[in-house]
This record gives structure tokens, C-alpha cells and sequence, in this order.
């Protein structure tokens, strides 16, 4: 047994906890700062209509992107409980898996691309032909390279080396702060998804060979003989556990865009103030997403290992530790949340509007940072059909009380995006604590 494998099994379970979580979260910050920079190089580089193209595609670019996570979360609670139970097949999970994504990709750019000038003229409208020559590298470059990188790291985080998302995240500095802006400067708006492409595909081959290279210290055991093949009942199962999460975000997202437009066509001062209040809570919930991705590497290696107590217990530590930590931001964030909203914006409406905003939302965090955790959970016991269903009829049920809330639709948008996760919540928790769990058997 490794000593990652060790201080996971062993360990008390607040030190693997946050032995895990601080490299995630500090990954998913940075996340946030790349994204930033690129939004600076768009503005500065190729102005206004670089800046259009960005936000108009990026939703397009977000949904794209998770149906591609699917693999890669069903991938990971397949591999962390073959590491927990040390049966040498993660490595040939990973190359099945891979099979898989290259699959889905051909798929995506054989269909895609012929359709690519009217996907640009439908999303860019006025600026299709700047869509149309950002599309074309993002769908045959930038895709490709960011769904197989995401994917090989999921797979390692899976093992218990979170850290390596650490070097990724650094990484992606550098890309968008020195290699995006040469693309920009020699191939105009296609410059961005080109470096990016050309970046994360060179990352993916550097990460797929650090596998190769310490399968045995990572718990992955040896290649198949044949590295690219097919596994159809695999297949099934991965995509069985990834989809339904992928879902929940999915129909979050769409909810939330929903409850925007509406208070946009109210005010749009509104509309603003309700962006930066969710842009400011992003940071607490990416932090108990990190809290929850741990939770779920370390049940994937209980379950493996057939410690069912210890996988009990890390759900309960899991959560304290995340509304512990929402408690604390909420707190914190509330003594400064003037400055931090008027650094955000110097309108005065705006500012008004953000701070209503928050005020309401930020206590939907501690129902966000629970059902984070417990689908995190259920995606290790790799029962997540149910919470993917029940998900959208909470969805459903928020933008019924968006709608049917009398008065400002801004506050009916933070009452919305309340209940929305409390009801995500009390679902979540609810099928965990009817969960039946077998101990694994050995040929499992």
C-alpha cells in the first residue's frame, strides 16, 4: 500500500480530508483567474467583438464541455475503487476509457463541423463570422485537447495524487497569460482556441506518459495488451454514472440562465447585480466542490477495500467540514460585502441590486454545499440516476416559484435559487441514507 493509500484508508478522516481538498481547491481557484485572463486578452486584443463572441459561446462551450466529463466522473469512481482494492485494473479502465472519449470526439467533429456556419450564424448573430472563426479550432483543437487532459486528471485525482491538478491549473496560467496572446496576435480571434488546442493536447500527451510511467505508484497496475479497445459494458456504466451528474449541472445551469433572462427583462441593473452576487458565491461553492470531489475519491477507495464504516463516516465528516467552511465564508463575506461588490462594479444600482442578492442567496450555500457533497457521494456508490432525475423536477419546481413569486423578479430569482438547493439537498441526503451497501466481493 502506497502512502496516499494509506493516509486515506488509514488516516483520521479530517486530515485525508483536507490532504485531498486544499489541491483541488486551489485548482478550481485558479480555474477561476484563467478564465479572467482570457476574458482581459479578448477585450485588449480583439475588443468589443472578442468579447461578444467569448460570452456569447461560452454557455455553449460550458455544456459541450461537462457532456465530456461524464466519461471522466464515471471513469474516476471506477478507478478509486480499483486502487482501494488493489486489483491492478485501473490502467486498463483508463485505456477503454480513452477509446471511449476518442469515440465521442470523432462523433462530435464529424457532425459538428459541417454545420459549423450556421452554429455560428444561430449563436454569433451579428458577429457569425468572428463565432464561425472561433468555433472551427475550438471544435477540432481546443475540445479534443481539454475533454483527454480533464480526462487522464480525473483519473489520477481518482488515485488519491490531487496535487497534479495543481501543475495543470499553473499551466493553464502560463498558456493564457503568454502562449494565447501570440495565437491572438498571428491568427486574430482563432488564435485563442488554437494555442489553447495546441497547449492542452501537449499537456494531455505529458500526463498520459507520467501514467504510463508510475501506474505502480499510483495503484493502476499494468496496460492491456491491447491499449485502445472496446468495452461496451464499461461503457455503459461509466456513462450510467456520469451523465446523471452531469445533468444536475446541466439543468442548474439552465435554470439559473432562465431566472437571468427574466430579471434582465425587468432591469437590467438587476440582471447585473444578480450576475456579480453569483459570481461572488462561486467561490464558496467551488471550494465545497473541491470538499466533495475528496469525499468521493476517498468512499471510491473504501468501498474498494470494503471499509463500508469508514465510507459512512466520510460522508458525515464531508458535510461538516463543508458547512463549516460555508459558515465561515458567509461570514466573511458579509462584513465585507460592500467592497467586494463595489470593486466589482462602481454603479450604484448595481451595487444595490448585488448586495439585495446576496443578502438572500447566501443562505442557499449551506444547501448548496450539501447536496454538492452528497451527490459526490452517491457518484462513489455510483447511484446517480435517481439524483439526476429528481434534480430536474427540483429545477422545475424553482423556475415554478421564479414565475409564480409576485413582486420583483430579482428577489424571486434568489427565493428560487434557494429552494431550488434545499430541495437538492433534502433528495440528495434522502437517497443516501436509504442506501444499501454490500460489501465488495473479490471478483467484482
Amino acid at each position: 500500500m502506497t502512502s496516499q493509500q494509506d493516509l486515506i484508508q488509514k488516516a483520521s478522516l479530517p486530515r485525508a480530508l483536507w490532504s485531498l481538498s486544499w489541491p483541488l481547491v486551489l485548482a478550481h481557484e485558479i480555474q477561476q483567474v484563467v478564465l479572467t485572463i482570457l476574458v482581459f486578452w479578448m477585450g485588449h486584443l480583439i475588443g468589443e467583438r472578442g468579447l461578444a463572441v467569448e460570452s456569447l459561446f461560452r454557455p455553449i462551450e460550458l455544456m459541450v464541455f461537462w457532456f465530456f466529463l461524464a466519461p471522466s466522473i464515471g471513469a474516476s469512481a471506477l478507478v478509486s475503487r480499483s486502487v482501494g482494492a488493489k486489483d491492478g485494473r485501473g490502467f486498463t479502465i483508463l485505456a477503454s476509457m480513452l477509446t471511449l472519449n476518442a469515440v465521442l470526439l470523432g462523433g462530435v467533429i464529424i457532425v459538428a463541423i459541417p454545420f459549423s456556419p450556421y452554429i455560428a450564424e444561430v449563436i454569433g448573430g451579428p458577429h457569425a463570422e468572428s463565432m464561425f472563426r472561433y468555433l472551427v479550432p475550438w471544435i477540432l483543437l481546443s475540445l479534443p485537447g481539454l475533454a483527454l487532459t480533464e480526462f487522464v486528471l480525473g483519473v489520477i485525482e481518482a488515485t488519491g495524487s490531487t496535487k497534479f491538478g495543481l501543475v495543470r491549473s499553473a499551466l493553464d496560467v502560463c498558456i493564457m497569460a503568454g502562449l494565447v496572446p501570440l495565437g491572438m496576435l498571428g491568427f486574430g480571434i482563432a488564435g485563442a482556441p488554437i494555442a489553447v488546442g495546441i497547449a492542452s493536447m501537449g499537456l494531455f500527451a505529458v500526463l498520459l506518459l507520467t501514467v504510463v510511467r508510475r501506474r505502480a505508484e499510483l495503484g493502476l497496475g499494468d496496460p492491456p495488451k491491447r491499449f485502445f479497445h472496446r468495452d461496451g459494458a464499461a461503457w455503459r456504466q461509466v456513462m450510467a454514472v456520469g451523465l446523471p451528474v452531469v445533468g444536475v449541472r446541466v439543468t442548474t445551469f439552465a435554470a439559473q440562465v432562465l431566472m437571468l433572462q427574466g430579471v434582465g427583462r425587468e432591469s437590467p441593473t438587476a440582471a447585473a447585480g444578480f450576475g456579480i452576487a453569483m459570481l461572488v458565491m462561486l467561490y464558496s461553492s467551488a471550494v465545497t466542490m473541491a470538499v466533495g470531489q475528496a469525499c468521493s475519491i476517498i468512499i471510491g477507495h473504501c468501498l474498494g477495500a470494503n471499509l463500508l464504516d469508514r465510507a459512512q463516516r466520510t460522508v458525515r465528516t464531508s458535510v461538516i467540514t463543508g458547512l463549516s467552511v460555508t459558515a465561515i465564508f458567509v461570514i466573511a463575506i458579509s462584513a465585507v460585502s460592500d467592497p467586494v461588490i463595489l470593486f466589482l462594479s462602481n454603479n450604484a444600482g448595481v451595487t444595490d441590486d448585488a448586495t439585495s442578492a446576496f443578502s438572500i442567496m447566501r443562505w442557499g450555500l449551506f444547501a448548496v454545499c450539501t447536496w454538492q457533497i452528497a451527490l459526490a457521494a452517491l457518484t462513489a456508490h455510483k447511484k446517480t440516476g435517481r439524483a439526476g432525475l429528481l434534480s430536474v423536477i427540483a429545477d422545475a419546481i424553482s423556475l415554478a416559484v421564479f414565475f409564480w413569486w409576485p413582486g420583483s423578479r430579482l428577489i424571486a430569482a434568489c427565493v428560487a435559487f434557494c429552494v431550488a438547493a434545499g430541495l437538492k439537498a433534502a433528495v440528495f441526503m434522502t437517497l443516501l441514507s436509504v442506501l444499501r451497501v454490500e460489501p465488495r466481493i473479490a471478483d467484482e
